[in-house]
């Protein structure tokens, strides 16, 4: 946030970019949680669940192996 802050001038700018592509901050294990209730639905907009799914596992696994 130190280097956001010294090339924009706001270290939060990050939510500014987010809000005008109208992204929302949410939990991260919520691409898990979508995946395990409907498994069969892969696509939401372009976020590509099977891909988030994987990444939360591979996260949770190296977490618990720690």
């Amino acid at each position: 946030m130190l280097y956001l802050r010294h090339i924009t001038g706001d270290a939060l700018a990050f939510l500014d970019i987010q809000a005008k592509w109208d992204h929302q901050l949410g939990f991260f294990l919520r691409p898990l949680y979508d995946y395990v209730t409907s498994p069969l639905l892969l696509g939401a907009r372009w976020d590509f669940r099977l891909l988030n799914f994987a990444a939360a596992m591979v996260l949770l696994s190296v977490a618990g192996s720690c």
